[in-house]
């Protein structure tokens, strides 16, 4: 885990496993012949601050002074994938046309990193497009796709 903060002071969480496994933070069967054909992940921190995960964010609620996210995938996924972030996140999206339909583009980045994040994310459209003419289809939730750039 990195447990750091951002350039106002405020917490940044993430986990930092991904060739050990997500054995490492929760328990799981964490077998590089088997992936999960979904995932649900619920993380509650404190007020103003927000969980990233994979996949889509599917609820947030906030109660008794902590905001809960549920994220989401429906797509089979590798153990070793399976991350979140928390932090003070800024948020911004776009919207893509497919022939697998109109892809919605969630980006969560920290306040200090947004400008940065909206120029190096333009590339986003373009890299799927390419993915999408050499795979014909890709494993994403069709209700859309969302990337944290937590340290752009």
């Amino acid at each position: 885990m990195v447990w750091k903060k951002d350039k106002d002071g405020n917490p940044w969480i993430g986990v930092t496993c991904e060739t050990d496994g997500g054995s490492l933070w929760f328990p799981c069967k964490d077998h590089i012949s088997d992936e999960p054909d979904s995932v649900r992940l619920s993380m509650s921190v404190p007020p103003g601050l927000q969980v990233v995960s994979n996949g889509i964010l599917e609820s947030h609620t906030s109660k008794s002074g902590k905001e809960t996210f549920t994220w989401s995938t429906h797509y089979p996924i590798n153990i070793y994938n399976i991350t979140f972030y928390a932090g003070k996140y800024e948020h911004f999206n776009d919207t893509m046309a497919t022939e697998q339909g109109i892809l919605n583009l969630d980006y969560y980045v920290l306040k200090e990193n947004l400008e940065k994040a909206k120029e190096h994310f333009r590339q986003v459209k373009d890299v799927i497009s390419f993915l999408l003419q050499i795979f014909r289809a890709l494993p994403m939730d069709k209700r859309g796709i969302q990337a944290c750039g937590g340290t752009l």
